[in-house]
């Protein structure tokens, strides 16, 4: 709640994903590693840069099958490239969403340039490191907004109209002021969002049991 202050009070509510916008993510069909034993559903990030009058804030909600009976959901994360793998505090349970558990955590202290996400259970630990491509998730230091989830208006019609552009990535937007509501441009245009209709977030995969395993040094 104080986090949600403060965006308001920079005008930064709009690029502020919420529970509720993290939950018809995870509802729908457009996370590619869903059928994992855990995988990112959203994460929402402002890194600007030292001594900017911005507050950063770096928020993520991982989700886990309700099957794999999750003991814990943390983040691993390296501040630099080449350094020290850490490990986060434990991601708080949301709320159950159909068949799987959401998570969600605020981090705290030093900014990470790349992460995986751990579940551990009973038969082991379990990672998301991006889909397995051996890049893991990564950060961009000050380059200000990135999220892998943008909600949108275009329309400028009622509640139920607004999309959520869901991206294979964290990338890094800029905010195009001279209107009352904020224009969202992508920095890396070559990638492609599917669009998430609010209307059509009943949508339903079934999920897959994969074994993960981290691409991490």
């Amino acid at each position: 709640r104080e986090a949600t202050k403060k965006m308001e009070r920079c005008g930064m509510s709009d690029v502020y994903i919420t529970n509720a916008e993290a939950e018809e993510v995870l509802r729908s069909n457009a996370l590619p590693n869903k059928g994992q034993n855990v995988f990112l559903v959203a994460a929402s990030t402002y890194w600007g840069p030292p001594g900017g009058d911005k507050p950063d804030f770096f928020h993520i909600w991982a989700a886990t099958p309700l099957v794999a009976e999750a003991a814990s959901v943390k983040m691993l994360y390296a501040c630099t490239h080449d350094g020290v793998w850490l490990e986060s505090a434990s991601f708080e349970l949301v709320k159950v969403v159909k068949e799987f558990s959401l998570y969600s955590l605020t981090f705290e202290g030093r900014f990470p340039v790349e992460f995986v996400l751990v579940m551990e259970n009973d038969c082991g630990k379990f990672y998301d490191n991006n889909g397995g491509y051996g890049v893991n998730y990564r950060l961009r230091p000050y380059q200000g907004f990135a999220s892998n989830i943008i909600v949108s208006n275009p329309t400028g019609r009622d509640e139920g109209s607004r999309l959520i552009n869901v991206f294979p990535d964290i990338i890094p937007f800029k905010i195009v002021s001279g209107s009352r509501t904020p224009t969202l441009t992508r920095r890396t245009p070559d990638v492609a969002p599917i669009n998430l209709c609010r209307r059509n977030s009943s949508e339903r995969t079934e999920a897959k049991e994969h074994h993960q395993s981290a691409q991490y040094q």
